[in-house]
């Protein structure tokens, strides 16, 4: 009978771990350099879009606003020789009277230039300059009506300011040899009393406003209260022009400040 020998135990092999790799973090993404020149570039130019078109509707409710209030006393624009710096400080009037209707207008000026940024940045710099004509255009069609309504009040309300005597701006005017037959009965002495208005200036004249009340009806020694005020528009050339004293209206100053 055979023994089968056993073989002796073979030592177990410990199994070696395998090392995992390190894995090396990923630094973020870095961006573009020129991506953030590109987004302030295309908002200038977007500002500067909207601020060219804005200057156009500045200009317009100057404008209107000049000839509708020289239109009030009787003055053709024509005749003032207005320069475009002038129109354009004019349109100060027209947004000083109407501050809600400037603030909306400038937010919306302010939404335009965001949205155009954006436009150009995902829609491309074409189809960015289509929509920004088409909304312009859209725009603009709206805008001319409001600036032109906007700018007629406010020449209303200057001319009213300047007829009932709020606008404060009176004057002292002496002319050299009146002559009787040029003006009005009683318009040298109230340029000598400080009752003229000056309206306008051009390069060789002045325009000025002289009001008196209606006539006395027959067998009354002055006009009754509540008569309407006639207003009467001189121009007097400069050369006839002695002098002008512009009356500035008194304001409450502290006597410490007048001390030397």
């Amino acid at each position: 009978m055979e023994t089968v020998k056993e073989s002796p135990p073979q030592p177990a092999i410990a199994e070696q771990a395998v090392p995992e790799k390190a894995v090396e973090p990923q630094e973020p993404a870095k961006s573009d350099p020129a991506e953030k020149p590109e987004k302030t570039r295309s908002f200038i130019e977007s500002l500067r879009d909207i601020v060219f078109i804005a200057s156009i509707y500045i200009f317009f409710a100057g404008f209107v606003y000049e000839y509708f209030y020289f239109r009030g006393f009787g003055i053709p624009l024509s005749a003032l020789n207005v320069s475009v710096n002038t129109t354009l400080a004019s349109s100060y009037s027209v947004f000083q009277d109407h501050p809600a209707v400037t603030s909306v207008l400038a937010l919306v000026a302010i939404a335009c230039a965001v949205g155009t940024t954006q436009f150009r940045m995902h829609l491309g710099a074409e189809m960015a300059a289509h929509l920004t004509r088409a909304s312009a255009f859209t725009f603009g069609i709206l805008l001319f009506p409001i600036a032109f309504g906007l700018a007629h009040d406010s020449a209303d309300k200057r001319i009213t300011e300047l007829r009932d005597g709020t606008a404060g701006k009176l004057a002292y005017i002496f002319l050299r040899d009146p002559k009787p037959e040029a003006y009005d009965p009683g318009f040298v002495q109230s340029g000598k009393d400080g009752h003229i208005s000056i309206v306008a200036e051009s390069s060789d004249s002045i325009y000025v406003l002289h009001q008196r009340r209606d006539v006395p009806p027959p067998g009354a020694t002055e006009a009754l209260p509540g008569s309407k005020i006639m207003a009467f528009v001189y121009e007097i050339p400069k050369k006839d022009v002695q002098s002008v004293r512009i009356i500035i209206p008194g304001v409450a100053i502290p006597v410490d400040s007048l001390r030397p």
